[in-house]
Protein backbone atom coordinates (compact mmCIF):
# COMPACT_ATOMS: atom_id res chain seq x y z
CA UNK A 1 0.00 0.00 0.00
CA UNK A 2 1.22 3.38 -0.81
CA UNK A 3 1.43 5.99 1.49
CA UNK A 4 1.38 9.83 -0.05
CA UNK A 5 0.66 12.52 2.21
CA UNK A 6 3.13 15.17 3.15
CA UNK A 7 5.49 13.38 0.96
CA UNK A 8 6.46 15.36 -1.02
CA UNK A 9 0.11 20.59 -11.38
CA UNK A 10 -7.36 29.21 -20.20
CA UNK A 11 -5.63 31.23 -21.29
CA UNK A 12 -2.80 33.56 -20.85
CA UNK A 13 -2.75 35.99 -23.94
CA UNK A 14 -3.07 34.11 -26.62
CA UNK A 15 0.80 35.40 -28.13
CA UNK A 16 2.17 33.59 -25.47
CA UNK A 17 -0.34 30.53 -25.01
CA UNK A 18 3.07 28.14 -26.01
CA UNK A 19 4.41 29.13 -23.05
CA UNK A 20 1.50 28.74 -20.68
CA UNK A 21 1.09 25.29 -18.24
CA UNK A 22 -1.34 23.06 -17.83
CA UNK A 23 -4.22 25.71 -18.82
CA UNK A 24 -3.68 27.54 -15.39
CA UNK A 25 -4.75 30.43 -16.86
CA UNK A 26 -8.87 30.69 -17.75
CA UNK A 27 -11.73 31.96 -18.68
CA UNK A 28 -14.21 33.12 -16.37
CA UNK A 29 -15.82 31.76 -14.35
CA UNK A 30 -13.24 28.86 -13.74
CA UNK A 31 -13.81 25.53 -13.01
CA UNK A 32 -11.08 24.16 -10.43
CA UNK A 33 -9.67 20.41 -11.12
CA UNK A 34 -7.26 18.44 -8.70
CA UNK A 35 -5.87 15.62 -8.89
CA UNK A 36 -4.72 13.59 -5.91
CA UNK A 37 -5.32 10.08 -4.35
CA UNK A 38 -7.72 8.78 -1.51
CA UNK A 39 -8.30 5.79 0.27
CA UNK A 40 -10.71 5.48 3.01
CA UNK A 41 -9.98 6.12 6.86
CA UNK A 42 -11.03 2.69 7.59
CA UNK A 43 -8.35 1.51 5.73
CA UNK A 44 -7.36 0.08 1.96
CA UNK A 45 -5.35 1.26 -0.90
CA UNK A 46 -5.21 4.40 -2.29
CA UNK A 47 -6.94 5.43 -5.30
CA UNK A 48 -6.60 7.79 -8.29
CA UNK A 49 -9.11 10.60 -8.31
CA UNK A 50 -10.22 13.70 -9.98
CA UNK A 51 -12.06 16.62 -7.35
CA UNK A 52 -14.03 18.98 -9.47
CA UNK A 53 -15.55 22.63 -7.99
CA UNK A 54 -18.81 22.18 -10.06
CA UNK A 55 -19.48 18.34 -9.67
CA UNK A 56 -18.88 14.84 -8.72
CA UNK A 57 -15.09 13.58 -8.54
CA UNK A 58 -13.86 11.24 -10.81
CA UNK A 59 -12.36 8.32 -9.04
CA UNK A 60 -10.22 5.43 -10.86
CA UNK A 61 -11.29 1.72 -11.40
CA UNK A 62 -8.61 -1.35 -11.73
CA UNK A 63 -7.14 -1.72 -8.63
CA UNK A 64 -4.74 0.65 -6.44
CA UNK A 65 -3.74 3.62 -8.45
CA UNK A 66 -2.15 7.14 -7.53
CA UNK A 67 -3.25 10.39 -9.53
CA UNK A 68 -0.35 13.38 -9.75
CA UNK A 69 -1.06 15.65 -12.56
CA UNK A 70 -3.90 17.23 -14.51
CA UNK A 71 -4.10 19.29 -17.88
CA UNK A 72 -7.00 20.39 -19.72
CA UNK A 73 -7.04 20.81 -23.61
CA UNK A 74 -10.49 22.25 -24.51
CA UNK A 75 -12.83 20.06 -23.04
CA UNK A 76 -10.64 16.89 -22.79
CA UNK A 77 -9.38 16.49 -18.84
CA UNK A 78 -5.52 14.19 -18.58
CA UNK A 79 -4.67 13.42 -15.38
CA UNK A 80 -1.58 10.45 -14.99
CA UNK A 81 0.08 8.35 -12.52
CA UNK A 82 -0.07 5.11 -12.24
CA UNK A 83 -1.84 1.64 -11.60
CA UNK A 84 -0.43 -1.28 -9.91
CA UNK A 85 2.90 -1.11 -11.31
CA UNK A 86 2.14 0.58 -13.99
CA UNK A 87 2.22 4.19 -15.85
CA UNK A 88 -0.68 5.48 -17.06
CA UNK A 89 -2.50 8.35 -18.11
CA UNK A 90 -6.31 9.18 -18.09
CA UNK A 91 -8.73 11.28 -20.73
CA UNK A 92 -11.40 11.82 -19.25
CA UNK A 93 -11.57 9.08 -17.00
CA UNK A 94 -10.24 6.68 -19.62
CA UNK A 95 -7.47 4.94 -19.16
CA UNK A 96 -3.94 4.49 -21.16
CA UNK A 97 -1.13 2.36 -19.95
CA UNK A 98 1.85 3.42 -21.21
CA UNK A 99 3.84 0.00 -19.72
CA UNK A 100 3.50 -3.22 -19.08
CA UNK A 101 3.49 -3.86 -15.39
CA UNK A 102 6.81 -6.23 -15.41
CA UNK A 103 9.01 -3.71 -13.59
CA UNK A 104 7.57 -0.91 -11.36
CA UNK A 105 6.89 2.60 -13.23
CA UNK A 106 4.71 6.09 -12.60
CA UNK A 107 3.69 8.85 -14.75
CA UNK A 108 4.79 12.09 -13.21
CA UNK A 109 3.85 14.88 -15.09
CA UNK A 110 1.30 15.78 -18.71
CA UNK A 111 0.75 17.93 -21.08
CA UNK A 112 -0.80 18.02 -24.23
CA UNK A 113 -0.39 20.29 -27.77
CA UNK A 114 -1.61 19.83 -30.98
CA UNK A 115 -3.31 16.89 -29.83
CA UNK A 116 -0.52 15.04 -28.97
CA UNK A 117 -0.29 13.94 -25.28
CA UNK A 118 3.15 13.89 -23.95
CA UNK A 119 3.67 12.10 -20.43
CA UNK A 120 6.70 12.00 -18.02
CA UNK A 121 7.92 9.45 -15.69
CA UNK A 122 10.39 6.93 -14.79
CA UNK A 123 10.46 3.03 -15.00
CA UNK A 124 12.53 0.40 -13.53
CA UNK A 125 14.93 -1.62 -15.05
CA UNK A 126 16.07 -5.16 -14.66
CA UNK A 127 19.79 -4.01 -13.41
CA UNK A 128 16.87 -2.39 -10.57
CA UNK A 129 17.73 1.33 -11.37
CA UNK A 130 14.82 4.23 -12.61
CA UNK A 131 14.94 5.04 -16.36
CA UNK A 132 14.34 8.36 -16.86
CA UNK A 133 11.50 8.55 -19.77
CA UNK A 134 8.70 10.42 -22.13
CA UNK A 135 6.17 9.57 -24.09
CA UNK A 136 4.82 10.89 -27.18
CA UNK A 137 1.51 9.40 -28.33
CA UNK A 138 2.18 6.21 -26.64
CA UNK A 139 5.86 6.64 -28.42
CA UNK A 140 8.14 5.90 -25.47
CA UNK A 141 11.89 8.20 -25.44
CA UNK A 142 14.36 7.25 -23.03
CA UNK A 143 16.45 10.19 -21.39
CA UNK A 144 18.95 8.52 -19.33
CA UNK A 145 21.06 5.11 -19.83
CA UNK A 146 20.01 3.15 -17.36
CA UNK A 147 23.51 2.89 -15.45
CA UNK A 148 22.14 4.67 -12.68
CA UNK A 149 18.74 6.19 -11.33
CA UNK A 150 17.07 8.71 -12.97
CA UNK A 151 13.78 10.00 -12.63
CA UNK A 152 11.34 13.04 -13.81
CA UNK A 153 8.92 15.00 -11.88
CA UNK A 154 7.36 17.43 -14.36
CA UNK A 155 7.64 18.56 -17.95
CA UNK A 156 6.08 21.48 -20.52
CA UNK A 157 6.37 21.75 -24.08
CA UNK A 158 6.89 25.15 -25.76
CA UNK A 159 7.28 25.72 -29.40
CA UNK A 160 8.87 22.24 -30.86
CA UNK A 161 11.12 22.01 -27.30
CA UNK A 162 10.14 19.66 -24.62
CA UNK A 163 11.58 20.20 -21.21
CA UNK A 164 11.44 18.08 -18.65
CA UNK A 165 12.46 18.62 -14.78
CA UNK A 166 14.45 15.67 -12.85
CA UNK A 167 17.49 14.13 -11.58
CA UNK A 168 20.03 11.45 -12.23
CA UNK A 169 23.73 11.03 -10.79
CA UNK A 170 25.09 14.43 -12.07
CA UNK A 171 22.32 15.64 -9.85
CA UNK A 172 19.22 17.71 -9.80
CA UNK A 173 18.98 18.96 -13.81
CA UNK A 174 16.32 19.20 -16.57
CA UNK A 175 16.27 18.34 -19.88
CA UNK A 176 15.92 20.55 -22.91
CA UNK A 177 14.99 18.20 -26.17
CA UNK A 178 16.92 15.16 -24.55
CA UNK A 179 19.80 17.31 -23.27
CA UNK A 180 20.59 17.76 -19.77
CA UNK A 181 21.24 20.39 -17.98
CA UNK A 182 22.59 20.23 -14.31
CA UNK A 183 21.38 22.64 -11.29
CA UNK A 184 22.83 21.34 -8.67
CA UNK A 185 23.88 18.49 -6.47
CA UNK A 186 21.62 15.61 -5.43
CA UNK A 187 21.17 17.82 -2.17
CA UNK A 188 18.28 19.76 -4.85
CA UNK A 189 15.17 18.47 -5.07
CA UNK A 190 12.76 19.41 -8.59
CA UNK A 191 9.44 19.17 -8.49
CA UNK A 192 8.47 21.90 -11.25
CA UNK A 193 9.37 23.20 -14.52
CA UNK A 194 8.06 26.76 -16.51
CA UNK A 195 9.63 28.74 -19.87
CA UNK A 196 8.41 32.02 -20.46
CA UNK A 197 10.31 34.08 -22.90
CA UNK A 198 13.12 31.78 -23.73
CA UNK A 199 13.90 31.79 -19.45
CA UNK A 200 13.63 28.48 -17.73
CA UNK A 201 12.05 28.31 -13.79
CA UNK A 202 12.18 24.91 -12.10
CA UNK A 203 11.60 24.66 -8.66
CA UNK A 204 11.86 22.61 -6.05
CA UNK A 205 14.05 22.49 -2.32
CA UNK A 206 17.90 22.76 -1.69
CA UNK A 207 18.58 20.60 1.34
CA UNK A 208 21.86 22.01 3.76
CA UNK A 209 24.10 20.55 5.59
CA UNK A 210 22.92 21.74 8.68
CA UNK A 211 19.67 19.42 7.84
CA UNK A 212 17.38 22.11 6.54
CA UNK A 213 15.89 22.59 3.59
CA UNK A 214 15.13 25.80 1.45
CA UNK A 215 12.38 26.95 -0.49
CA UNK A 216 13.98 27.76 -4.13
CA UNK A 217 13.43 28.23 -7.88
CA UNK A 218 16.07 28.58 -10.04
CA UNK A 219 15.68 30.92 -13.20
CA UNK A 220 18.53 29.82 -16.04
CA UNK A 221 20.44 27.89 -13.33
CA UNK A 222 20.41 31.26 -10.95
CA UNK A 223 18.99 30.52 -7.68
CA UNK A 224 16.42 32.39 -5.88
CA UNK A 225 15.67 31.73 -2.28
CA UNK A 226 12.26 32.21 -0.85
CA UNK A 227 13.03 30.88 2.72
CA UNK A 228 16.01 31.51 4.63
CA UNK A 229 19.01 29.14 4.81
CA UNK A 230 17.88 27.85 8.45
CA UNK A 231 14.70 27.09 7.70
CA UNK A 232 12.13 24.55 6.47
CA UNK A 233 10.57 24.25 3.11
CA UNK A 234 9.93 23.29 -0.43
CA UNK A 235 8.38 24.61 -3.65
CA UNK A 236 5.85 22.80 -4.99
CA UNK A 237 4.62 24.56 -7.91
CA UNK A 238 5.51 27.24 -9.79
CA UNK A 239 4.05 30.24 -12.57
CA UNK A 240 5.35 32.80 -14.28
CA UNK A 241 2.99 35.26 -15.96
CA UNK A 242 4.28 38.42 -17.42
CA UNK A 243 7.80 38.01 -15.43
CA UNK A 244 5.63 37.93 -12.11
CA UNK A 245 6.98 34.67 -10.66
CA UNK A 246 4.05 32.65 -8.39
CA UNK A 247 4.96 29.91 -6.08
CA UNK A 248 2.97 27.37 -4.09
CA UNK A 249 4.99 25.24 -1.45
CA UNK A 250 5.27 24.58 2.22
CA UNK A 251 7.54 26.41 4.92
CA UNK A 252 7.83 25.48 8.61
CA UNK A 253 6.87 27.92 11.06
CA UNK A 254 6.98 26.68 14.76
CA UNK A 255 6.49 22.98 15.24
CA UNK A 256 4.48 22.67 11.47
CA UNK A 257 4.65 23.17 8.32
CA UNK A 258 2.14 25.53 6.67
CA UNK A 259 0.55 26.01 3.19
CA UNK A 260 2.03 29.36 1.40
CA UNK A 261 2.36 31.23 -1.60
CA UNK A 262 4.80 33.30 -2.95
CA UNK A 263 4.52 36.32 -5.19
CA UNK A 264 7.58 37.62 -6.37
CA UNK A 265 9.39 36.50 -3.14
CA UNK A 266 6.20 37.73 -0.99
CA UNK A 267 5.27 35.04 1.04
CA UNK A 268 1.32 34.47 1.99
CA UNK A 269 -0.05 31.63 4.65
CA UNK A 270 -3.16 30.44 3.22
CA UNK A 271 -3.55 27.29 5.63
CA UNK A 272 -5.53 27.06 9.36
CA UNK A 273 -2.65 27.71 11.47
CA UNK A 274 -4.75 25.09 13.91
CA UNK A 275 -3.61 22.32 11.96
CA UNK A 276 -1.20 19.90 12.32
CA UNK A 277 0.45 20.28 8.81
CA UNK A 278 -0.10 20.80 5.50
CA UNK A 279 1.68 22.42 2.15
CA UNK A 280 0.29 23.93 -1.05
CA UNK A 281 0.77 21.64 -4.40
CA UNK A 282 -0.45 24.01 -6.94
CA UNK A 283 -0.85 27.22 -7.79
CA UNK A 284 -3.16 28.64 -10.78
CA UNK A 285 -4.24 31.94 -11.80
CA UNK A 286 -7.14 33.83 -13.14
CA UNK A 287 -6.66 37.45 -14.44
CA UNK A 288 -5.18 38.37 -11.32
CA UNK A 289 -6.94 36.13 -8.94
CA UNK A 290 -4.81 33.15 -7.30
CA UNK A 291 -6.05 29.66 -6.94
CA UNK A 292 -4.42 27.39 -4.88
CA UNK A 293 -4.26 23.82 -3.97
CA UNK A 294 -3.19 22.33 -0.51
CA UNK A 295 -3.40 19.67 1.49
CA UNK A 296 -4.09 20.29 5.39
CA UNK A 297 -3.95 17.62 7.66
CA UNK A 298 -6.96 18.53 10.24
CA UNK A 299 -7.29 18.52 14.28
CA UNK A 300 -8.88 14.72 14.00
CA UNK A 301 -5.24 13.80 11.91
CA UNK A 302 -7.22 12.70 8.81
CA UNK A 303 -5.87 14.81 5.72
CA UNK A 304 -8.37 17.33 3.66
CA UNK A 305 -7.80 17.79 0.21
CA UNK A 306 -8.47 22.32 -0.39
CA UNK A 307 -8.01 25.29 -2.67
CA UNK A 308 -7.30 28.96 -1.39
CA UNK A 309 -9.17 31.66 -3.80
CA UNK A 310 -9.32 35.26 -2.79
CA UNK A 311 -9.17 34.33 1.15
CA UNK A 312 -11.93 31.45 0.88
CA UNK A 313 -11.13 27.63 1.29
CA UNK A 314 -13.16 25.35 -0.23
CA UNK A 315 -12.80 21.73 0.86
CA UNK A 316 -12.93 19.18 -2.17
CA UNK A 317 -12.14 16.04 -0.48
CA UNK A 318 -15.28 13.84 0.60
CA UNK A 319 -15.67 13.09 4.57
CA UNK A 320 -14.39 9.93 5.63
CA UNK A 321 -10.82 9.60 2.96
CA UNK A 322 -7.49 10.05 3.50
CA UNK A 323 -6.72 12.62 0.87
CA UNK A 324 -3.74 13.99 -0.92
CA UNK A 325 -3.64 16.63 -3.70
CA UNK A 326 -1.34 17.11 -6.74
CA UNK A 327 -1.92 19.24 -9.20
CA UNK A 328 -4.61 21.53 -9.77
CA UNK A 329 -5.80 23.29 -13.35
CA UNK A 330 -9.00 25.91 -14.34
CA UNK A 331 -11.18 25.04 -16.89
Amino acid sequence: MRSFYLCLSGLVLMTVLSCSKKDRVAATPPEVYIAGSERPVSGGDYNAVLWRSAGPAQKATGGESFGVDVFISGNDIYTCGGIGDKAVYWKNGQATELTNGNFYATASAIFVKDNIVYVTGYERNSNGFYVAKYWKNGTEVVLSDGSTHAETSDMIVVGNDIYIAGKDAAGALYWKNGTPFVIGSSNIILRKIFVENNDVYVAGGNYTSAGTVTAAYWKNGNEVKLTADNAYGSIMDIFVQNGVVYAAGYEKIGSSNVARYWKNGEGVTISDPLARGSYAFGIALRGKELFVGFNEDTPDYIPRTRYWHNGQVTTLSETGYRTEGSAIALK
